[in-house]
């Protein structure tokens, strides 16, 4: 099953459950991915994001089958939870625009596959000190120019010894 949203919709908990959806396509009109959008929409592999979204709310994401997932440049933030049980996914990547990411927004379960997160922002966004703490200890990439100011930024030095300069990533 593939969906189109419609502009002006409210997503809120929408598609919360839709076991069959596999792929969305997100309208540039769309600004903000309202709390468990997509919740529980286990067949969920692909999103096509809008020119627009901006902020990504808590739990938007949890339980989906994505193995890859990119943010576009255009999210400012990502609430709590938002790949809570994700756990096919491999690759998150998060794009130059990101000011906030939540409290554990990548929950993965034991035996997860989460092999790398690459954050593109220069200015290390603002995060809890459990951000990244269930996210199978895998490296998370940052700009080369920008590895000491992550490492040293607050509740960033917490996962210091997985922030890795993005010229060293080959996959």
């Amino acid at each position: 099953l593939i969906i189109e949203l419609p502009g002006g919709v409210e997503t809120q908990g929408i598609f919360s459950g839709c076991k069959n959806l596999t792929d969305v396509v997100l309208p540039d009109t769309l600004i903000s991915i309202g709390s468990r959008t997509f919740i529980r929409c286990t067949s969920l592999r692909n999103i096509t994001f809008g020119n627009n979204v901006t902020s990504i709310s808590d739990g938007a994401f949890g339980f989906c089958a994505f193995e890859q997932f990119e943010f576009p440049n255009t999210v400012k933030t990502i609430g709590n939870t938002c790949f809570y049980g994700c756990s096919n996914l491999k690759k998150l990547t998060i794009g130059n625009g990101i000011e906030s990411i939540g409290n554990e927004f990548c929950v993965v379960e034991s035996g997860s596959i989460m092999e790398v997160i690459i954050i593109n922002a220069q200015t290390p966004p603002s995060i809890s000190a459990g951000s990244f703490s269930k996210s199978n200890s895998c490296p998370i990439y940052v700009p080369d120019a920008s590895v000491e100011a992550y490492k040293t930024a607050t509740n960033w030095s917490t996962f210091s010894d997985r922030i890795k300069p993005l010229s060293e990533y080959t996959g």
